[in-house]
């Protein structure tokens, strides 16, 4: 959901943009507001699947005491996939 430049992630293999074509009310935007993670899920999972896309969690931020998420991070399934050509070698 950044609403930056384009990046390569979003354009096809001949170089054009996909722009998914969802309603108004379906699509994220910036500064909206939920009152549970699980509301916050249901409506960007239904949304990829709307555009055309699955969801996964990337990431969380926990407070300082442990007790409250600061912050979650839903990305596409294939957010930091390895394409066919990239070698997948084991950091150790």
């Amino acid at each position: 959901m950044s609403g930056g430049s384009e990046s390569d992630d979003s354009v096809t293999t001949n170089r054009r943009v996909y722009i998914p074509e969802v309603r108004n009310e379906e699509t994220p935007a910036v500064g909206m507001k939920f009152d549970s993670l699980d509301l916050v899920y249901n409506f960007y999972n239904r949304y990829a699947f709307l555009a055309g896309f699955g969801i996964r969690l990337h990431s969380s931020f926990w407070g300082k005491n442990k007790k409250e998420i600061l912050r979650k991070e839903f990305v596409c399934c294939k957010q930091g996939a390895y394409r066919n050509d990239e070698t997948r070698e084991r950091k150790r």
